[in-house]
């Protein structure tokens, strides 16, 4: 068996043990690189997944914590959207992606990793992203660090509004 070596990933360790939620964490923070927030809305907010899943990879969390879909209210729901599809406009501005992925994952079961606050996946696609890294290894490849992601995100989303 080989050692690949993560010491990123203790970060995310320690965070996770010490308990309350990531996403609620990052609404009482202002928009900054430590948490990876790129955009605050009356209700939503966009950060970047810190295991992204391919390079550009968004999430778009409810300020509400809740696991399920409908605890939200119109308005919030109406927001999501919105967002979901600023999150989707930038990525294609930015990175010129050939498809999405976007999706929500309510539950354990359907592949939540936090269950009790429900977030939306923005993931950028490819023709030919996909390498036998992931098949063989099981490790992703991701060619951009998240602080150059941020950085380029975040600037371009400003030269939108």
């Amino acid at each position: 068996m080989e050692n690949l070596f993560n010491p990123w990933r203790m970060v995310y360790l320690k965070k996770k043990s010490k308990g309350g939620c990531i996403f609620c964490n990052a609404w009482e923070k202002s928009k900054n690189i430590s948490t990876l927030c790129i955009y605050k809305g009356k209700k939503t907010l966009i950060m970047l997944n810190r295991f992204p899943y391919t390079n550009g990879h968004l999430m778009v969390i409810p300020k509400k914590h809740t696991g399920k879909l409908e605890d939200l209210d119109k308005e919030n729901l109406f927001e999501i959207m919105e967002i979901i599809l600023l999150a989707k406009n930038l990525l294609a501005k930015v990175f010129n992606p050939h498809g999405f992925n976007i999706g929500l994952n309510e539950g354990t079961c359907a592949g939540a990793g936090f269950k009790d606050h429900i977030h939306f996946h923005i993931v950028p696609r490819w023709e030919g992203d996909t390498n036998f890294m992931t098949t063989i290894s099981n490790v992703r490849m991701i060619p951009q660090d998240l602080k150059e992601t941020y950085k380029i995100l975040k600037n371009s989303l400003k030269e939108m509004k």
